[in-house]
């Protein structure tokens, strides 16, 4: 009798091991849906995907079951993955942005192709711009222009880079129709200018003295020093007339909105290259846009 109890509850542990969803990874959670099948590249081979969920796992690997769509007709597939090719697929995930950002790059063989180089993952964030937004009820809001849509704005509150995990507590959506105004400081106008007009200097120096060079006289240090000083004279005067060129050319973006749409949209294409995501947000971020 103790013996049947015993294998009872062993077969018991092992249908609810078998049975029960488990999480693929702490981004995704029980299931992977469209939006994060495409950001993420995954399952490149099911067209007409519309989720994927895993039904079974042990120690060894895990069984996926994949809905998809064809022609209106639906087909449930089912794939085996190994374990260790699943943790992969979970740092991956968990690791995107640190790609899109610059700070790593992802070797795909190691995946198996179960997930692929995705257009998302090509679109690089861009440097943060900060952003100010004054709602219609005297609310100002500050911080770096994450997203922008027809329907809002995203601002991220911190300092440090994008990161799903605190994306509730940093990413600060403004519906237009709650806007007053708002501006964004477009920084390094000056400095960019500036830049361009130091080398635009010292090429006119280097031409000029290639050409007037046989009426150059340098009979000693004094005259080294007269013509050098002369040079860097010049260029300053070329950076400084850059800076100022740059500054007129790149000025903060204002607006006025007043809660209105139609204010609004003609700009959004502007406003979203000053964004750090140009397109692809990620799924995180969607849901709570659409929340």
């Amino acid at each position: 009798m103790k013996t049947l109890f015993l294998l009872l509850v062993v077969l018991t542990t092992f249908s609810i091991h078998t049975s029960a969803q488990s999480i693929l990874s702490p981004r995704v959670g029980y299931e992977i849906d469209r939006v994060e099948k495409e950001y993420f590249g995954l399952f490149p081979s099911i067209n007409g995907f519309v989720t994927a969920s895993v039904i079974s796992e042990n120690d060894v690997s895990s069984i996926f079951s994949i809905t998809s769509i064809n022609q209106g007709q639906r087909k449930d597939t089912s794939i085996q993955i190994d374990t260790r090719i699943l943790n992969k697929l979970s740092k991956y995930m968990e690791n995107f942005e640190s790609v899109r950002m610059n700070y790593s790059t992802v070797n795909y063989s190691v995946l198996k192709g179960f997930a692929i180089e995705s257009a998302a993952v090509k679109d690089q964030f861009h440097d943060p711009i900060e952003t100010t937004v004054e709602t219609l009820d005297g609310t100002s809001i500050t911080g770096s222009l994450l997203w922008a849509e027809d329907s809002s704005l995203v601002l991220w509150k911190s300092e440090a880079p994008y990161n799903w995990r605190t994306v509730s507590q940093d990413a600060n959506v403004v519906p237009v129709t709650s806007i007053k105004s708002m501006r964004v400081e477009r920084q390094g106008g000056f400095s960019t200018g500036a830049r361009y007009g130091a080398y635009a200097g010292i090429a006119k120096c280097l031409i000029i003295g290639g050409i007037h060079y046989q009426d150059i006289r340098i009979r000693d240090a004094d005259d080294v020093v007269g013509y050098v000083f002369v040079s860097a004279i010049f260029t300053a005067m070329c950076s400084v007339t850059g800076g100022i060129i740059g500054s007129i050319i790149q000025q903060d973006y204002q607006a006025t909105i007043d809660g209105k749409i139609e204010k609004y949209v003609p700009d959004v294409e502007q406003l979203s290259e000053y964004s750090m995501i140009v397109s692809y947000p990620p799924p995180e971020l969607v849901r709570l846009i659409n929340k």
